[in-house]
């Protein structure tokens, strides 16, 4: 498969956007909600919360908003290509 052909191919254009979605919109938070529900009750007080954890929680936030960012960027790019 050439380079112009995955460029300009409609339904892999709709897979990718369908897959992104699927993973960085929903699977993603969803793990990361898992993660801190099951982790954060490991830990008596909000004081006592070690630093690694933070730190795996601002990762896993970040992540989530940029990828949210590029749901947004990505759903307008649709809308413009689809009107």
């Amino acid at each position: 498969m050439h380079l112009n052909y995955a460029i300009s191919s409609i339904f892999l254009k709709l897979l990718f956007t369908f897959t992104f979605i699927l993973y960085r919109g929903l699977l993603f938070p969803y793990l990361t909600y898992q993660y801190i529900n099951n982790n954060y009750n490991n830990y008596n007080n909000i004081l006592n919360i070690e630093y690694e954890f933070m730190f795996i929680l601002f990762i896993a936030f970040s992540f989530n908003i940029l990828n949210f960012y590029w749901i947004k960027l990505i759903f307008n790019r649709l809308i413009y290509k689809i009107m």
